[in-house]
Formats: structure tokens, sequence, C-alpha cells
């Protein structure tokens, strides 16, 4: 603990500069939310098994891509429908599906509060549902970046120690008039997560947190409330304030204007549904090789470990796939030297040669960072018995180039009429008229010089041609 040691001795907490947020132990139980913790733990193997529904396989598949794709200033948005009973028994199965006895120490200390924060999400909204709270009450949580755990293992947990990734996440409850409700949970990712702007928050908040382990431990052993109705923009209004106790001219953890991804408050909302649109109809594939996967854990054909590890590739060979189809997020997710491989793969796509564009991405392989894949793999002999095998790198550039999507942005074909405005840009990052042009074998990428827009028709009036006298000679 030695790394926040002090921060909340001596002096009390010097007041609420954040009204309406509040320690969520005012409203329930610690202690007995540890004890519960503990016991579904022990008796996990025990518990029916909950079937795990398309929609949160869709989610897994989107939060992992996300999370891999931007460091930072990403909202991720998930609902979950059904009754109050059904939503609960999803989200905490999953919760204990996650823990084994093989984590790390470091980990199962950071595993277990998250059971109880969700052990406590639930107290406050049955306290909702029952009328002791308000419908408005949100349940947050800031989680930090494991600054105490080695670099390497930290890697290899999934962690990214190259801008100390951290996340504020928010749940609240949404009642409908046939009874049944809606969790959303949304989760806002931030550069530098670590107890310095985190305390401060909390500390001008009023909250003092019970010093646990470690500084990124004492954080997710410490949720708390807000309503959504102070907060209008929900965990963005958060993240809003833990960057005012990072410093000046922060914006998610970054220096303003520091990472060409990020937007502004107001617009990240909007902008992450965006990106996640343009996804969207690669997430069911990732889906079906999940389910594929879980069903070879029971019938005893694969390892957990094995399927984490299978699943971890299958990300990856997406993740790569998309860096080409939007290279703009290459330098956040593999880091910048291997961003202008893929800028190279993506001018290779556009003019339909995926051959050169996947030597490209085996090229690019050998400079990615944060490229982490736990467990142990299968053989390619054993991936192509259980059906687990994976496309060429060619192949899956074809088929995420069919299934891209189209949003808001500047088209990187720097001749582009559209330059330097916005316009939808779809595959590679360009407009639907370069892309018409290089799926004709033209290439737009090789003229220098933008054409220049047509001036609007007008009608001229015929002036009468004016002549000049000529001079009078001077007389002699």
């Amino acid at each position: 603990m030695s790394s926040m040691e002090g921060d909340f001795s001596g002096e009390r907490p010097r007041g609420p500069e954040h009204p309406g947020i509040c320690d969520a132990a005012e409203f329930v139980d610690r202690d007995a939310i540890e004890a519960q913790a503990w016991g579904l733990i022990a008796n996990r193997e025990s518990l029916n098994d909950v079937e795990v529904a398309q929609q949160e396989r869709r989610d897994n598949a989107r939060t992992a891509l996300w999370e891999g794709l931007t460091k930072s200033g990403h909202l991720s948005r998930i609902e979950i429908h059904g009754t109050f009973e059904e939503i609960n028994a999803q989200v905490l199965s999953r919760l204990l599906r996650g823990w084994s006895d093989r984590l790390p120490e470091a980990e199962k200390r950071r595993r277990f509060p998250e059971i109880c924060e969700e052990l406590t999400i639930q107290a406050v909204q049955k306290a909702i549902v029952a009328d002791e709270l308000p419908e408005s009450t949100a349940v947050a949580l800031a989680s930090d970046f494991p600054e105490d755990m080695p670099e390497k293992s930290a890697r290899n947990l999934g962690y990214r120690p190259d801008n100390k990734k951290g996340m504020v996440r928010s749940t609240h409850l949404v009642a409908h008039p046939d009874g049944t409700y809606t969790r959303i949970i949304e989760q806002m990712s931030r550069s530098n997560g670590t107890w310095r702007s985190t305390f401060g928050f909390l500390k001008a908040a009023g909250i003092t947190p019970m010093h646990r382990e470690t500084a990124d431990v004492t954080a997710l052993a410490t949720p708390f409330l807000y309503s959504v109705q102070d907060y209008t923009n929900g965990v963005v209004d958060i993240q809003k304030r833990l960057d005012q106790h990072a410093g000046p001219n922060i914006r998610y953890g970054e220096i303003i204007g520091a990472n060409p991804l990020h937007v502004n408050y107001d617009q990240v909302r909007q902008e992450s549904m965006a990106r996640e649109k343009q996804a969207e109809k690669l997430l069911d594939g990732i889906a079906a090789y999940e389910e594929k996967l879980d069903a070879l854990v029971a019938q005893g054909l694969i390892e957990q470990r094995q399927r984490d590890s299978q699943y971890g590739k299958k990300i990856l060979h997406t993740l790569r796939a998309i860096c080409t189809m939007a290279p703009e997020y290459a330098a956040d997710c593999f880091g910048q030297k291997a961003a202008t491989y893929y800028q190279r793969a993506s001018d290779a796509v556009l003019t339909g040669d995926f051959d050169r564009a996947q030597r490209i991405i085996s090229d690019a392989r050998q400079h990615e960072e944060v490229v982490v894949i736990c467990g142990a793999s299968l053989s390619d002999e054993e991936e192509a018995e259980l059906g687990l095998g994976l496309d060429s790198m060619a192949n899956n550039l074809k088929n995420t180039k069919e299934l891209w999507g189209w949003k808001a942005g500047i088209c990187r074909v720097m001749s582009c009429a559209t330059r330097p405005g916005q316009t939808e840009v779809g595959p590679c990052s360009v407009c639907r008229k370069c892309q018409a042009k290089f799926d004709k074998g033209q290439d737009p990428t090789k003229l220098t010089t933008r054409p220049k827009p047509k001036a609007p028709a007008t009608i001229e009036l015929i002036k009468p041609k004016i002549v000049e006298p000529e001079p009078m000679p001077l007389a002699a």
C-alpha cells in the first residue's frame, strides 16, 4: 500500500465537491456482501447452470474488440433484458464462471471485489424495486490499472501498462410496464487510470475508502451511488470529474489533443455508438465461435484454459482485420510501429490485393505491442479436428470488408474532393465515391491534388461591348 499510503490519513475529507455522490456502504452492509461472495465462490460448482444468452455472447465480443481497439475515450453500453431474477442470475453466473483457483493471487484479489460489486448492485436495485431508493439511483465504480502488479504479469492478464488503462463503469435499472426490467451497464475507458485521480475524486465526494491490499483493489472495493437525474450523461459525467482530479487540460486521462481518436465529452456517446455499429456484423461470427468453444468444454474435449486461448486467437484475428479496414485504430491497438504496416495493408485491400495485405500483416506481427493470448494453445491439427480452425488472413479480410459498416469520418484519400470535411467512410476509411473508383480498377490516391468543385451555374447578362474612341491627332 506504499503507493497511496497517507492519501486519506490525517485530515478528514474536505467535503462534497461532487454533490449527490455517496458511498454505497451507507446503504449496503459490506461485511455481509463479502461473506455472501465467499460463499458463492466456495459453492460455485454446485450452483445451477445459467444458459448463456446469444446477446451476452455478442456483448462479450463487442467488449473484447473495443477494449483492444481503443486505449481510452470509448464508451461501451450493454443492455440486459428480463425479469429481475433472470438479469441477476445471468450477470452473477458470468462472474463466477470467471473465477478459477488457478488464477494468480493478484488477479483473485481483483476478481473478488468485482463479485462484491455485483452483489452490491443487486442489493441496491432490490431496494429500488421495493421503493426504498429512487429509481434514478445508479451504482458506479472506478476499475483502476493494477500499478503494483509486475508489468509482464499485467500484460499476461490482459491489462495495458503502456497507458495504464483503467475503466469507470455505471449500472442502473429501468422498469417496464409488463414487470420486466432492463439493466444498463456503461463503461468508459481512460488512460492513467490510477489512484491519483480516483482517490482525489472520492475524497472530493466525501467518500473514505477502506484500505485494501493495493490501491487498485481499494478502488474496486469502493462502489458509490449517484442519480442519473443529477448526472444526466451518466458515466461520461463521472469520467469528466475524474479528469478534473488528474490535472489541467486532461480528457479521458490524457492531454487534450494527444489522441486523434478522442472526441469531446458531449460527442463521445454518439461517436462510440457509431464506431461499434461499423463492426456490428462481425459479432455473430465471434459469438458462434464462443458457443462452439463452450460446448467443447462441456463435453470435456478441451480445457477451460484452452477455450480462453482459442477465444483470444479469434479476437486477435478479428482485430487485425479491423485495423486493416480502419487503420486509424492500429496505433492504439498494436502500437505505432505496427500501425505503419496496417496502413500499407489497407492500401493493398483498397486495390483488391488481399494476398499482399496478408503478407504485410504477417510482417506487422513482429512489431505488434499489447498482444496477449493466455492459456494453453491447441495445435493446428487439434484446431482442425475440433472445427476451430480460423480462416486465412486473406479470407478474413475479404469477409470483414463485406461486413464492415459506414460511419461519418474523413476520407483518407488525400485527393478526395470531400476533404477536409466529413462524409460517410467505410472499409479502409474511404468514401463511397473513392471506393467506387477502386472497384473499377482506378487509383484515386495517385492524384496529387484534389479536384476543384464546380462553380454553381449562374445566368450572365450580355453586356454591350464598349469601344474606346481613338485619340484625336494633335494640331500641327
